[in-house]
């Protein structure tokens, strides 16, 4: 009777543990946290000097969740360069953009920033990404 009383409570705290490990929320969607961000574009000419800087529309931004090796979702820029990832949850996130290289074997290059959200219903704006037009 003891053995079958002893399997019954492991059995228990094996399926308590599995439950409770599955709780814990990783990056991704699922949340109530939004990320937002804005996507600008800089022109210079042959010298070097800039001659321009404004709002890029139309850009793809990518976000990767937590430590994973590919993106995991992107949108694109607004008019005025504005973008937006709904629905996450707290964690640590990596966002870029593509910009201009000329000295890159490409042509382009990927612009990162990354995201820290501490609590579930972080607003959390991203600092500027600058790509090259």
């Amino acid at each position: 009777m003891w053995r079958i009383l002893k399997n019954d409570i492991t059995a228990y705290l094996t399926i308590l543990l599995m439950v409770l490990g599955a709780c814990a929320k990783a990056p991704g969607e699922g949340g109530t946290a939004q990320i937002v961000g804005e996507v600008w574009a800089e022109r210079y000419n042959f010298a070097g000097e800039l001659i321009a800087s404004y709002p890029k529309p139309e850009a793809r931004v990518y976000i990767v969740y937590g430590d994973n090796d590919i993106y995991d979702d992107d949108t694109r820029t607004d008019y005025e360069g504005r973008y937006r990832f709904n629905y996450l949850h707290k964690g640590n996130y990596v966002l870029y953009a593509y910009s201009d290289c000329d000295t890159c074997a490409a042509g382009t290059k990927a612009v990162f920033q990354e995201v820290d959200v501490e609590t579930a219903n972080d607003l959390v704006e991203v600092p500027r990404i600058v790509v090259i037009d």
